[in-house]
């Protein structure tokens, strides 16, 4: 499983968010936070640091934590890349089912 504190130093620099100071407290929320709504689409945290499908999850959090920050980036892009990695995701986890 992936740790928060990895989770939001990777969503940091997938966002470009360099000034943490302003940051660390809301964004341990919304990682979090953002991690839930995944679980709750059937996306659970089980990956590994060297997993590849674990930097599809962390494009799925980082799509998340933008539209909560409503960050200056272009969503419609982020918006296909987080539809793509979840059903990426969601099809893994159905082939280790079988």
């Amino acid at each position: 499983m992936l740790s928060n504190s990895y989770i939001t130093n990777k969503v940091k620099v997938l966002l470009g968010i360099e000034d943490t100071t302003l940051y660390d407290a809301r964004l341990e929320i919304l990682v979090a936070g953002a991690i839930s709504k995944l679980e709750n689409e059937g996306i659970e945290n089980d990956f590994v640091e060297t997993d590849n499908l674990a930097m599809d999850y962390l494009i799925c959090v980082s799509y998340q934590v933008a539209l909560d920050l409503n960050l200056d980036i272009d969503l419609q892009t982020f918006y296909v890349q987080y539809i793509t990695r979840v059903n990426t995701l969601r099809c893994s986890k159905k082939a280790k089912q079988s």
